[in-house]
């Protein structure tokens, strides 16, 4: 019976995220079924969290590998595996954005020493890099290529509440101005 239940709780958590760690997932080769288990539980812990947030998205930085590309680490074993963002309420025009970044991982008890080490390397590294990426201050020649990427991001996430209000234009509105650094 538990056995079930915990099946129905994933399998429904699961209609709503990324389809490919669905796929990933099946095939019996690696830990990819790690990765999905980490991704669903990562999703139930956040839909638990209270947020008065208008948008509030987890990016399985699985699928934005290219914003590791120019790390200075080149190791696919340290990449995070989300990225957490919540728009904050604020008065003005300018966009506030909360980020944090999530490493989940599944391990016995008798290692998981060692796994919490190598998440918190992983956390440490996804957090510079981001922040070299994101760089309001930044004047590399890339900035807006990287504006774009979060724009992209973040108006492909499903927004919490209806698209006719004032609330939703607003939101719209300050998402754009993503594209010129604010």
């Amino acid at each position: 019976e538990e056995i079930d239940k915990a099946t129905k709780t994933v399998m429904g958590e699961a209609r709503g995220l990324d389809g490919i760690s669905m796929l990933s997932a099946i095939s019996q080769r690696g830990t990819k079924i790690h990765e999905f288990m980490a991704y669903v539980l990562t999703s139930l812990r956040e839909r638990n969290n209270s947020s008065k947030s208008a948008l509030r998205i987890i990016i399985h930085l699985d699928s934005y590998k290219h914003w590791f590309d120019n790390s200075k680490i080149d190791d696919d074993s340290k990449r995070p595996d989300f990225l957490l963002l919540s728009v904050e309420d604020t008065d003005n025009d300018k966009l506030k954005l909360k980020a944090e970044i999530l490493e989940c991982k599944i391990a016995r008890s008798s290692n998981s020493s060692q796994h919490i080490d190598k998440g918190v390397t992983q956390a440490e590294h996804g957090i510079e890099q981001l922040q070299r990426l994101f760089d309001p201050e930044s004047k590399s020649i890339e900035r807006r290529y990287w504006y774009a990427q979060l724009y992209r991001a973040l108006v492909f996430a499903q927004v919490t509440f209806a698209d006719n209000t004032n609330a939703f234009f607003d939101l719209s509105g300050k998402l754009r101005e993503i594209l010129d650094g604010n």
